[in-house]
């Protein structure tokens, strides 16, 4: 990272004493990780640190210990429509979303919440490390990149639809979290009265940083201002610039997806419920409010199983654990808390518990202003013998 002062530099030392240790290994190629945090929080070393300990947690849940290892569902290539375009000219990954073709509806029966972050947090990476590689080309730091958000075609219908809104959102506030100092612009483009309608719901939650650096047009201007920044014979033609596919088609369908109607055939099968199964216990999450299960172990390599789904809406899901021989013991967290939408399926997972004492799941309503939220779960304890 160039221009850092030596005070940066300084905290920069301090923050890296604190966490390196912590990081992954991917993380740790990342030579702009601590600057981005630390400026994200002017350079307030707790703050920053408090906030790179999030990104570490969110990491762990999105993308697990190995984003490496992680594989798309089936289909949510076709109908979530990121690409990558190309280089601007000064190195910046260039993204394309096409938002307004995009069926929200279909989307969110098809994929959870978590499904859409991790597939859209593994494109995000892998974009990173093209700009590393674009960078050692350059022989200068290239750290930010740019998307264009089309909202041509956006109607009445998705501009308004709830869910949609509130996903966003929810991206949105994940995305300000974990990539600091990663955009460079934002070119919303095609922008009619629809967009309008939804976008201040989006805006209250995005950080002053941010929003100075979105562009919104009409259907006029964008063109110019993305050939001032991208170079003609990389840019597509229906975006102003010069490329086509091979074919001469100016949309560039051979490495850009475009969004379309989610076939209701891939989700229109109900889910297979839990409700009336044997051993399942129904429990009632007030508003504001968590509800704790307190889970005592008392040998090793025990498995804690659990399943559990909601009527409606989503939930938040957490274990925890405690040394119970220990009077003062700390809590530690073992499954960071996480907001589980079991709208398509019932969540299941299983922990082996390799240590004694007091396991503990959390079942989170507490971000909740208006619902209450009615759990049916099962939980399971499977000593080593009966897992053998």
């Amino acid at each position: 990272v160039e221009h850092i002062t030596e005070e940066e530099k300084s905290k920069i030392r301090e923050l890296k004493s604190v966490i390196d240790h912590e990081l992954t290994p991917d993380l740790l190629e990342d030579k702009s990780l601590y600057y981005r945090f630390l400026k994200a929080r002017d350079f307030n070393l707790k703050h920053a640190e408090a906030l790179l300990r999030k990104h570490l947690s969110d990491r762990k849940t999105y993308l697990g210990e190995n984003f490496k290892d992680y594989y798309p569902p089936e289909y949510i290539k076709e109908y979530l429509p990121l690409s990558f375009v190309c280089f601007d000219k000064e190195g910046s990954v260039v993204l394309y979303l096409d938002l307004g073709r995009t069926d929200p509806r279909g989307l969110l029966s098809l994929f959870t919440f978590k499904q859409l972050v991790q597939f859209v947090a593994f494109n995000l990476e892998e974009n990173f490390r093209l700009m590393t590689k674009e960078s050692i080309r350059r022989g200068k730091s290239v750290t930010k990149f740019c998307i264009i958000l089309d909202m041509d075609k956006l109607n009445l219908f998705n501009a308004t639809f709830k869910k949609g809104i509130e996903t966003l959102i929810n991206g949105f506030q994940l995305y300000q979290d974990n990539y600091p100092e990663r955009m460079k612009s934002v070119y919303i483009i095609n922008a009619s009265f629809y967009f309008y309608l939804g976008y201040p719901l989006i805006k209250a939650i995005l950080a002053s940083v941010l929003l100075q650096k979105i562009h919104i047009f009409g259907k006029d201007g964008w063109k110019e201002v993305l050939q001032e920044n991208i170079d003609g014979d990389v840019l597509p033609a229906f975006l102003g610039g010069h490329r086509s596919d091979p074919d001469g088609n100016p949309w560039c369908t051979s490495f850009l997806v475009f969004g379309k109607k989610v076939p209701e055939e891939l989700y229109s099968k109900k889910k297979k419920s839990i409700v009336s199964e044997k051993g399942v216990k129904k429990l009632t999450i007030n508003r504001f409010s968590s509800s704790e299960i307190m889970l005592h172990i008392y040998e090793e390599n025990t498995c804690i199983e659990w399943e559990f789904e909601t009527k409606v809406k989503d939930i938040g899901f957490g274990l925890y654990y405690k040394d119970s021989s220990k009077e003062n013991s700390r809590i530690e967290e073992l499954i960071p808390k996480q907001r589980i939408d079991t709208m398509l399926s019932s969540e299941a997972g299983v922990y082996s518990c390799n240590r004694i004492g007091t396991y503990i799941i959390v079942f989170d309503n507490s971000y909740s202003w208006i619902y209450s939220k009615e759990l049916y779960y099962r939980i399971r304890l499977k000593k080593p013998k009966m897992i053998n």
